[in-house]
């Protein structure tokens, strides 16, 4: 049963931004067209109204951005910016009232997968260290849902911070009209980050640390003499730190078709480097880029054609192979034979195959009023198992 959550906040800022050409054009200084500043600084006081049997809150934060813009030519342009933000904790995540909910996921201790995670040795040691023999423990909280989950928001956070930077390049050739091409870097650092922290990830980070049972996360869930998970607390925490790094690449190019109108190519990809993620201080750093939901590579293709009144648009989404296990523990077959001495046969892996999904629009501009327009996703009717034998086999279905 779902109940109000109450609270609320006050804000009071002050600003000052800037925006200044230092060099221009008829300055007439060689590799240096223009150079511009810009800035902007801002003063945080934020306040929260907590409900009855809550303290209210205090919380400030000075932010930053600043923004170089260097035209060397006609053809090249270098920017670059520096920022700071501050995100306090959002009143739901403060004061969610607490409630019952059905909890499963996997137990770090089961004799399934205490031999999983970034140090399999560290988490059965800690989970024998509380007498639970790992080679024949079965979890219910793993084969099913316990009753005694409690769901709430945490009155504790602190707000999460961030630091960021990026630097980049523009390059629009004169000897190639309508051709612009950008190509940017960007890295972002988040500190206390908020995040949603569930059973499982709770249970992993206890039994993987080196700090156990010391490790905060350990206090978020309660076995009983058979050491059967029979309580669980989930709601957000401030982990201790995420990274992601990445190079994104874009070219743009339009061109009169003269009596059949005129076409755009639109390409972008992204390149990431690194999607970095720790829960606790204590903690192993997980790397996500190459995950499932996180791939190396990923893109779009814009083709666009206008004609008087038509103008038809096709998109390719795409990305690359992709692990579905990170740590490379589980292999995957959508056919596979097993004989009778339990051992299995087939095709084994661990990588979907790269995903390309076409999207077509069609509109036409009846009068100055109206149009009609046509839309259809997933034109080629790519499959869920399109991904791959593999990506069939894990269960990966609607994420297209």
């Amino acid at each position: 049963i779902s109940r109000p959550v109450n609270g609320g906040f006050e804000t009071e800022e002050y600003y000052a931004e800037i925006s200044a050409p230092i060099i221009s054009k008829d300055m007439d200084i060689p590799f240096v067209q223009s150079f511009e500043f810009s800035g902007a600084y801002r003063i945080q006081d934020f306040t929260t109204n907590a409900p009855a049997g809550f303290d209210n809150r205090t919380t400030d934060a000075d932010v930053y951005q600043a923004s170089l813009k260097w035209g060397v030519n006609n053809d090249l342009a270098i920017r670059a910016t520096l920022a700071s933000a501050f995100r306090n904790p959002s009143i739901n995540e403060l004061f969610q009232p607490e409630q019952q909910s059905f909890i499963n996921g996997e137990d770090p201790c089961d004799s399934r997968t205490v031999g999983l995670g970034p140090n399999p040795s560290v988490r059965k040691a800690n989970c024998e260290s509380l007498g639970i023999d790992t080679t024949t423990f079965v979890s219910d909280i793993q084969d099913g849902t316990i009753s005694g989950g409690l769901i709430s928001g945490n009155p504790d956070l602190e707000p999460e911070t961030n630091d960021s930077y990026s630097i980049g390049l523009i390059y629009t050739p004169d000897y190639v009209e309508g051709l612009q091409i950008a190509v940017d870097y960007y890295n972002l650092e988040i500190e206390d980050y908020i995040d949603d922290v569930d059973f499982e990830t709770q249970a992993a980070t206890c039994f993987d640390s080196n700090n156990f049972p010391n490790e905060a996360a350990c206090s978020s869930f309660v076995r009983d003499e058979n050491d059967q998970v029979i309580s669980v607390r989930e709601g957000p925490a401030n982990v201790a730190a995420s990274t992601f790094e990445s190079v994104t690449i874009r070219a743009f190019y339009t061109f009169d078709l003269a009596e059949m109108g005129s076409l755009t190519v639109d390409a972008f990809t992204q390149h990431n480097i690194t999607n970095e993620f720790q829960a606790t201080a204590d903690s192993e750093v997980e790397e996500d880029v190459g995950d499932f939901g996180d791939p190396e590579w990923i893109g779009t293709l814009d083709t666009s054609w206008r004609y008087e009144d038509f103008f038809v648009s096709h998109r390719m989404r795409w990305q690359d192979a992709v692990k579905i296990d990170p740590l490379d523990q589980t292999l995957y077959s959508a056919n596979y034979t097993e004989d009778a001495d339990g051992v299995y046969s087939g095709s084994f892996g661990n990588k979907t195959d790269a995903r390309f999904i076409h999207d077509l629009s069609v509109s036409y501009t009846m009068t100055e009023y109206a149009s009609v327009q046509v839309n259809i996703q997933n034109l080629l009717d790519r499959k869920p198992d399109g991904a791959g034998t593999l990506g069939f086999a894990a269960g990966h279905f609607g994420l297209d």
